[in-house]
Order: structure tokens, then C-alpha cells, then sequence
């Protein structure tokens, strides 16, 4: 044993770890393990300033409280980038301009990510940790009138069309099982499961009729599949092979699914699926985190090596816009 040991260090010293090695492992057991929410401590490890969750709302310059935020793409516009970051030993979010100016800290919660702003871009829906149990927020896109709700180990918060409904993903805590969706007023009322599926990161079509999402295998280890489904949970249609997804967003014109399929350990294509099943690459990345389209469909935003990315919806035109811790 002592021998393995030493020729275990001499081969450490030779080759030595790359340096975002932990990032990659991380990456990769967050895609594989959905169920569980990332604990604050272990991305600290490795991620001091790792951006997740990305999305662009349609707004003028927001108003800015000392610490709140949000994150995901919605009306037609300019608009704000929010996204979430490892700051202060909690994640928070924060905003900026589309070319990566006016960054500002616009939520102070004890942990707040994968959150959307809704379509008319003034509040957002977020992940977040209450006080001894786990839930959602919803609050003005300035970071005020923050309102929580317990409902759960919930994560992936989606607001349908209109603004009036949001729907997420549920850990039920059983062991070995199982998330499920769930659909519940933007004001906490009506919680209510969608439909009987296995499954996690809903996506709304943009006429609000229908649901993308990451169908679930028999259990958690098991491979996704992205799917769609009749808003009331019916008619549930796999349009992917089994594989390791990313969270899904639907094209504003309703046309395809952006999303992204790990290949192995430290790269992911980005790429679109029709709804006919059709795959196309965009571009493949290295350490590819949550990817999401500019309100009118004409650029792409996305986190590769804890950074901030915006390219063209083609793939052209790649600019990182934040930087490294």
C-alpha cells in the first residue's frame, strides 16, 4: 500500500491536476444528480466566482437594490443579463448590460439561483434557501418586495407567458426518487403536480400550450431525455436520444429547444433540437454550464469555464463578457 501511495504522488508531481479540474468534476456530478442542490460549500472548494444560470430580460436599465437578482431571457428588447455567482459565501444574483457593463449585486439571499425574469421583465422567480427549509422566491427585478414560499426542495423555476403561473422542479426526498413537475400561481396559490412524470428544468412554449423538460430515466444515476408535454401534463413526447443533458429553453418562436449534451467530462455541444427531433450543433464547449436566447431569438447566452458568454444564435461571434474571480 505505502508503494502505491508513493507511486501515486510521483505520478501527481509529473502530471500535474489542470487547474479547473474541480470545476469539471463538479460540473458534471451537478448534471448527473439533479435532485440534489448543490451545496454552497463544495462549489466554494473550487468556483469562487462561477456564473450559473443565465438569462436576458426585456427592460430598460433596471433599478438596483444593495443585493438581489435573477436570471433567463423573456420579451422582445435590449435587456439585462442576470445570472447567479459565488460572492460573499452565498450565491446571489446580479445583473448587467448585454455587453457585460453596469454589473450589479441585485439579491442578498442565503442562496439564490436558477431564477428567470418574468416576460414583462419586471420580477423574478428564483431558487432559493429559506431559513431551515427550501423553496422559492419571487420579487421585483430591482431585488424589493421579495415574497417566499416553502414549497419544497424546489429548483429550475419557469414563469409561464403571461405571468401569472410558475412552473419547477420538485425533490420528493424519497430515497432513490424522485422529481417530479409542478405548476403553482405566481402569488404561491394553487400548487398543484403537473401530470405524473419523472422529470426536472421545465421550459414554457411561448403561446404557453405546451412544456419542454428533461424526462427522467428510473432513477437518478439513469440518463435524461428532453421531452415535451401538454401544459396540463398530457401527451408527454420524448424528442431526444438518452443522454446527459442541460436545462432546456425554448426558442422564442417556438420553433426548437436550446439546450446542451455532455461529451464526457470536460466539453458539451451546444445545439438546438426541432420538435421533430432534429439535432443541430452550434458550437462545442469546454466546461458548458446553462445556455438561454436573447428575447428576439438573434443571440445566444451561456456559462462556459465560470464565465459569461454571448454568441449569435449561429454560433458566430463568440464574447466572453465577465471574468474570472
Amino acid at each position: 500500500m505505502n508503494q502505491m501511495k508513493d507511486d501515486l504522488s510521483r505520478a501527481r508531481a509529473h502530471y500535474p491536476a489542470r487547474p479547473d479540474s474541480l470545476e469539471i468534476f463538479l460540473r458534471d456530478r451537478d448534471r448527473r444528480l439533479r435532485r440534489r442542490r448543490v451545496g454552497t460549500a463544495a462549489f466554494a472548494l473550487g468556483i469562487s466566482a462561477l456564473s450559473v444560470a443565465i438569462l436576458i430580460a426585456a427592460m430598460s436599465s433596471p433599478r438596483h437594490g444593495p443585493d438581489t437578482a435573477g436570471n433567463q431571457p423573456v420579451a422582445e428588447g435590449p435587456g439585462m443579463i442576470v445570472f447567479s455567482r459565488w460572492s460573499g459565501g452565498e450565491w446571489k444574483l446580479f445583473a448587467m448590460q448585454p455587453d457585460g457593463s453596469g454589473e450589479e449585486q441585485i439579491t442578498d439571499g442565503s442562496r439564490d439561483f436558477y431564477a428567470e425574469i418574468s416576460p414583462d421583465g419586471d420580477r423574478i422567480v428564483a431558487d432559493t434557501e429559506l431559513p431551515g427549509t427550501d423553496g422559492l422566491l419571487v420579487a421585483n427585478i430591482d431585488g424589493t418586495d421579495r415574497a417566499t414560499f416553502a414549497v419544497g426542495d424546489a429548483f429550475d423555476p419557469a414563469w409561464s407567458p403571461d405571468g401569472t403561473r410558475i412552473a419547477f422542479a420538485l425533490d420528493s426526498g424519497e430515497p432513490g426518487c424522485c422529481l417530479s413537475l409542478w405548476v403553482m400561481n405566481a402569488d404561491g396559490t394553487a400548487l398543484a403536480r403537473i401530470g405524473d412524470v419523472r422529470g426536472s428544468s421545465p421550459t414554457w412554449s411561448p403561446d404557453g400550450t405546451r412544456i419542454a423538460f428533461l424526462l427522467s430515466g428510473e432513477d437518478f444515476e439513469a440518463a435524461t431525455r428532453v421531452a415535451i408535454m401538454d401544459a396540463d401534463g398530457s401527451d408527454v413526447t420524448p424528442i431526444s436520444e438518452a443522454g446527459w443533458w442541460g436545462e432546456p429553453s425554448w426558442s422564442p418562436d417556438g420553433s426548437s429547444i436550446l439546450t446542451s449534451r455532455d461529451r464526457g467530462l470536460t466539453d458539451a455541444d451546444l445545439l438546438t433540437i426541432g420538435l421533430d427531433g432534429h439535432v443541430q450543433v452550434i458550437d462545442t464547449l469546454p466546461i458548458l454550464g446553462r445556455a438561454d436566447w436573447s428575447p428576439d431569438g438573434t443571440h445566444i447566452t451561456y456559462v462556459s469555464r465560470g464565465r459569461v458568454w454571448v454568441m449569435a444564435a449561429d454560433g458566430s461571434g463568440a464574447q466572453a463578457i465577465t471574468d474570472r474571480a
